[in-house]
């Protein structure tokens, strides 16, 4: 059945298009339309990534999906494209008022890590070969994942990401996968948001995108999107 839903799907700032492709290509299967922007090249500074994809919306009244770090992003761009509503998938969740800084463990990390001419490497870089093939064991998908990672400038992270006042009063749904997210998915609970959960984990946006899609499709039912 067609919906006539538009969405738009963000990709983390850490990966590129191909993590939300799979995602997009199951929505269309449901019914909807989707939208799936390469933003890597909007990695430069928050207000960067923000603008650009903000100008891939397909207009107003369309449905933000947000994968990851991306979440941090949906408020924003919610009101820079008039969005009848957001899905946060296992994404992190703003707190009720901005601005939204990456987490201190986070940044810790990152500072671990070598640069290259100002650069954090890829992010597939970050963990052991066997982490990823884990996180995505098909090999063709995993391939295409990794191809358009980009390298992100560690001053990326320097700023924090704005937060509308009053951004909650806006249509969100949250869909939970891993434990890596209970405390983001935990917050949208208490809020009161429509919930889904799965034992599954971070990166099923690529393993098992038609389950995830179909999770989307009832969250944003329950929503009345």
């Amino acid at each position: 059945m067609t919906t006539g839903t538009q969405a738009l799907l963000v990709h983390s700032p850490l990966v590129g298009p191909s993590s939300m492709a799979f995602l997009g290509e199951a929505l269309v299967a449901h019914g909807w339309s989707s939208t799936v922007p390469d933003l890597r090249a909007g990695v430069s500074t928050v207000d960067a990534f923000l603008e650009l994809a903000a100008g891939c919306s397909p207009g107003p009244g369309v449905v933000l999906v947000g994968h990851s770090r991306a979440g941090a992003f949906l408020p924003a761009l919610a009101a820079l494209t008039g969005a009848a509503g957001s899905m946060f998938v296992d994404a992190v969740v703003p707190e009720d008022d901005g601005p939204s800084s990456p987490p201190t463990g986070l940044l810790d990390f990152v500072d671990q890590l070598p640069l290259t001419d100002g650069r954090l490497p890829p992010w597939h870089q970050w963990w052991p070969a066997e982490v990823l093939e884990e996180g995505i064991p098909d090999p063709v998908q995993r391939a295409a994942v990794v191809a358009d990672i980009p390298a992100v400038p560690r001053a990326f992270y320097d700023a924090s990401v704005p937060v509308p006042t009053g951004w909650r009063s806006q249509p969100c749904a949250y869909l939970h996968l891993c434990e890596a997210y209970d405390e983001d998915a935990d917050r949208a609970a208490g809020w009161g948001w429509p919930m889904a959960r799965f034992d599954g984990g971070h990166l099923d946006v690529v393993n098992t995108a038609d389950l995830v899609a179909a999770e989307v499709v009832r969250l944003a039912a329950r929503l009345g999107l």
